[in-house]
This record gives C-alpha cells, sequence and structure tokens, in this order.
C-alpha cells in the first residue's frame, strides 16, 4: 500500500467497507482485477469514478473503464495532485465526519475480532 497499516489515515482492516462506500477511488499502480472485484458492484458503488495513476500507459482501462488516466511516475503524479488540490482548496479531510467516523469504527470492529481469533488456541 500507499501507507502503512498503522497510519491514521489506513482503513485497511475495513477496505471493504471503504471501497463500497467511496465515490472516488485513486488507484495507484494497481490494477482492478479479480481482486479486488473488477471495480464493480457489490464491492464498489455503482457511480463510483476512478482515477487510474501509471507509469505504463498501456495498463490504462486495462480491466475497468478509468474516468480519469494518468500516466507517469506515480511519485510525481501524486505530488502535483496534491499540490493542485492544496491551490483549489481542497486538500483537506474532515476526520471527524460521518464517513470517517464509520471507517474507523468498522476498523476496530474488526481489528478486535481478528485479535480475538488469533488467541483462540482451540
Amino acid at each position: 500500500g500507499v501507507i502503512t497499516d498503522d497510519h491514521p489515515l489506513s482503513v485497511a482492516a475495513a477496505r471493504s467497507k471503504a471501497l463500497k462506500e467511496a465515490d472516488v477511488v485513486l488507484l495507484l499502480g494497481a490494477r482492478l482485477n479479480w481482486i479486488l472485484h473488477f471495480g464493480k458492484p457489490p464491492r464498489f458503488r455503482p457511480d463510483v469514478k476512478i482515477i487510474q495513476v501509471d507509469i505504463c500507459p498501456e495498463e490504462m482501462c486495462n480491466n475497468v473503464s478509468a474516468d480519469v488516466m494518468l500516466a507517469g511516475h506515480i511519485k510525481t503524479v501524486v505530488q502535483r495532485l496534491c499540490e493542485e488540490l492544496a491551490r483549489g482548496g481542497y486538500y483537506s479531510c474532515d476526520r471527524s465526519g460521518e464517513w470517517w467516523r464509520g471507517l474507523r469504527e468498522k476498523v476496530e470492529a474488526n481489528t478486535t475480532s481478528i485479535k480475538e481469533l488469533s488467541a483462540d488456541s482451540s
């Protein structure tokens, strides 16, 4: 992943919920293959917008049509995206909002469940 599992913005433990509820997915150097259910419902919203970033233009829309395709080195593309979002006043994340709160609750529930299953010696 782009961020570690223990990063405050990581929702790896609630990945299914995050993807199912996301209106936009930024795909960085990955493909929406069978592992990610090809970006289709019910794993994703029917109206989800896909932004695909890949260094290899041939990989664009390989499995799923992206709404926005950006060819280039991921680090450079993401840096430029962040700069443009900040310049436009869009670079903020309300971590106290309902969406984030729901994700955090799901992360905590899943993490607790995993710990309980791991501790079971039966």
